[in-house]
C-alpha cells in the first residue's frame, strides 16, 4: 500500500501546499513528522546504508562505493569551473543510475547545462533516468525571454524555498531521486537565518525520502557562523581548494564529514578533463 504523508489535524494536502507557498519554513515542522515513512514497504529508511554513485569513480572508490542514500552533501569552493562541473557530474551520475534528477540553478544561465549533464552521463553508459532543470537564474534580470526549452522549468524567484520543498514533497516514497542546488549562495545574501532553516528542511526531507542531495556554496561570500551552521546540519561536507607549490598548482577535494560512513576523512587531488573531473582513487597517507 502506498505511503501517505502525515499532516496536521484539520489540514488537507491542498491547503498544506498553500501554506508552504506562503511560508514554507514556518509550515515545515507542522507538516512532516518523524515517522512519515515508518513501516512502509520499500521505505528508504530500511536502505539507508545503500551506497550510490557520486558520478565520479575516483571519489566512489575512496568512499568505499559512494555515498549513503538519504545524504545531503554540502560542497564549498571558491568561484571556479570545478564547482559547477562537480554539480553537473553529480547530476549525471544519478541520471545514468536511472534516478529522477532535479537540478536547480541560480548562479548561471541554464542553457547548455542539460547537454553537459547528458554528455557526462554517456560516460557512465547513457542516461536512464529523467532530468528536470529548474531555472532560478534568468528571472533576476529584466528583458529576458520567457521561453524555456523542454526539460527546463522556470521558478518564481520570490518563492524559491517553497518551490524546492514542494518538488521534494511531490516525489513518490521509494522513488530514487537526486537533488542539486547550485548554488545556495545565490539565495542567501539577504536572510542567512532563513536559509539555514530551509537547508535543515531539505536535509530532513532527504533522509526521510532516501534521496541523494548536493548543495553548493561559494566560499567567502558568507559569515563564518553561517557556513558552520550549514556544515553542522549537512550529512556530508566536502570542500574544494587549490594549493600552490613552486610553479605547480594542485587542485584538491577534502572530505571532512559523511554520516554513516566509517572514517570518511579524505584529501584527493583532482584534474579537470574533457570527460569531467578526474579524482585519484588511492587514499593518501599522512
Amino acid at each position: 500500500m502506498a505511503a501517505k504523508r502525515a499532516h496536521v489535524a484539520g489540514s488537507t494536502p491542498s491547503n498544506t501546499i498553500a501554506r508552504l507557498r506562503r511560508s514554507p519554513l514556518e509550515a515545515f515542522e507542522s507538516v512532516f513528522v518523524e515517522d512519515i515513512l515508518k513501516d512502509q514497504p520499500g521505505s528508504p529508511k530500511t536502505a539507508m546504508q545503500e551506497l550510490v554513485t557520486t558520478g565520479m569513480s575516483g571519489l566512489d572508490a575512496q568512499l568505499g562505493g559512494g555515498i549513503p542514500r538519504g545524504t545531503t552533501v554540502l560542497l564549498l569552493a571558491d568561484p571556479s569551473n570545478a564547482l559547477s562541473l562537480f554539480a553537473e557530474q553529480f547530476a549525471a551520475g544519478g541520471l545514468a543510475a536511472g534516478e529522477q534528477v532535479f537540478h536547480f540553478v541560480f548562479d548561471r544561465p541554464p542553457a547548455g547545462i542539460a547537454a553537459g549533464i547528458g554528455s557526462l552521463a554517456n560516460e557512465y553508459g547513457g542516461a536512464k533516468g529523467r532530468l528536470t532543470i529548474y531555472d532560478g537564474y534568468t528571472g533576476q534580470f529584466a528583458n529576458t525571454t520567457n521561453g524555456h526549452k523542454e526539460g527546463i522549468q522556470k521558478i518564481d524567484r520570490k518563492n524559491v524555498f517553497g518551490s524546492v520543498l514542494n518538488q521534494l514533497m511531490a516525489v513518490q516514497p521509494g522513488t530514487p531521486y537526486r537533488l542539486v542546488l547550485d548554488s545556495l549562495s545565490g539565495l542567501t545574501r539577504k536572510n542567512e537565518e532563513e536559509a539555514v532553516d530551509f537547508f535543515r528542511g531539505v536535509v530532513h526531507l532527504g533522509r526521510e525520502m532516501g534521496g541523494v542531495q548536493l548543495v553548493t556554496l561559494v566560499r567567502g561570500l558568507h559569515a563564518p557562523s553561517f557556513e558552520t551552521a550549514l556544515k553542522h546540519a549537512a550529512g556530508g561536507v566536502m570542500e574544494m581548494g587549490v594549493e600552490r607549490k613552486g610553479f605547480g598548482v594542485y587542485s584538491y577535494l577534502q572530505v571532512s564529514k559523511l554520516l554513516d560512513v566509517r572514517d570518511p576523512t579524505r584529501l584527493l587531488l583532482f584534474k579537470e578533463t574533457e570527460k569531467g573531473l578526474w579524482l585519484e582513487s588511492t587514499k593518501r597517507v599522512f
